[in-house]
């Protein structure tokens, strides 16, 4: 049992790495933010990114790899059966409360919300709420953890940019520029 665990272990990790590294490329982050925000330093922006990729890579390795291996560790110790569905279930699960926790914050702070703009890839979330935030529109991203989590995986989930109501004509023809 030991050595299945290892051997889940090694090959999660390196999956992880691998899926993490495709999706979080430094260089496409900058020219995503170069697209949203003209005058935009992108070498800076490309710093930045590095900077974050060891964080990002530990949250998705903790996620995709830590999470389910407990999982698993408790069904085979209990003889509850396999703990790979189990384990999807949880992480699937665990990404949604915590973005429907975020999203009811958001409309706590901001109150009725609509959405804007829907984005397939999530390095282009933070320039599009950055292109917001500098005209003063304060937005929220609509599934960002889950989809963020399952890039590989779930590329159909969308995440919606979110904007109060009141401002959700502006934000519409600020982003359509």
């Amino acid at each position: 049992m030991g050595l299945y665990f290892a051997l889940f272990a090694f090959v999660a990790v390196g999956v992880a790495l691998i899926i993490g590294v495709l999706s979080f490329r430094p260089r496409a982050i900058g020219a995503i933010w170069k697209r949203w925000v003209p005058g935009v330093d992108e070498v800076g922006v490309v710093a930045a990114a590095r900077s974050l990729l060891p964080r990002a890579l530990a949250v998705s390795l903790g996620l995709t790899v830590g999470l389910p291996f407990l999982v698993m560790a408790f069904t085979s110790n209990f003889g509850l059966g396999s703990g790979g569905v189990a384990s999807l279930l949880v992480i699937v699960g665990a990404c949604a409360v915590a973005d429907v926790q975020d999203e009811w914050l958001a409309l706590r702070r901001l109150g009725p919300l609509i959405s804007v703009w829907e984005v397939q890839r999530t390095a282009e979330v933070e320039p599009i709420l950055h292109v917001l935030r500098g005209a003063g529109i304060e937005a929220h991203p609509r599934s960002f953890l889950l989809r963020a989590t399952q890039q590989f995986f779930a590329p159909w989930i969308p995440v919606s940019i979110l904007v109060p109501v009141g401002r959700a004509d502006e934000a519409r023809a600020l982003l359509s520029r």
